[in-house]
């Protein structure tokens, strides 16, 4: 007997430890969406107060004013997120989807039994 709660001490230890790295997995790669949103408006603030600058000294630098818009345009088509080999994006609602699939394979498992 205590060799059989061992083994379920040791399975339960294991899929707690799979739960919580999967959750840290899916919060983090959520958090990367959150940053790039927040780098993404920085980045553009500055390429449009350095714009505005310029157009107030007088300065204008064609050159610089199309670097500034290419940068700006460059940064708003691109996205910054964390898949899974490029098949699917990590998300907050990955999570959910993971718990319906488990809900799912478990009710069938028992009805097989």
């Amino acid at each position: 007997m205590s060799q059989h709660n061992m083994v379920l001490f040791f399975t339960l230890a294991c899929f707690g430890k799979s739960v919580f790295e999967f959750l840290s997995v899916v919060c983090s790669a959520g958090k990367i969406g959150q940053e790039d949103d927040a780098l993404k408006k920085l980045v553009v603030r500055f390429s449009e107060k350095a714009a505005y600058n310029f157009y107030v000294d007088g300065k204008i630098c064609l050159p610089k004013l199309h670097c500034f818009g290419l940068l700006a345009e460059t940064i708003r088509g691109t996205t910054l997120e964390l898949s899974g080999g490029n098949l699917f994006v990590l998300k907050y609602n990955l999570i959910l989807s993971v718990i319906g699939l488990m809900v799912t394979y478990g009710v069938l498992i028992f009805q097989f039994k």
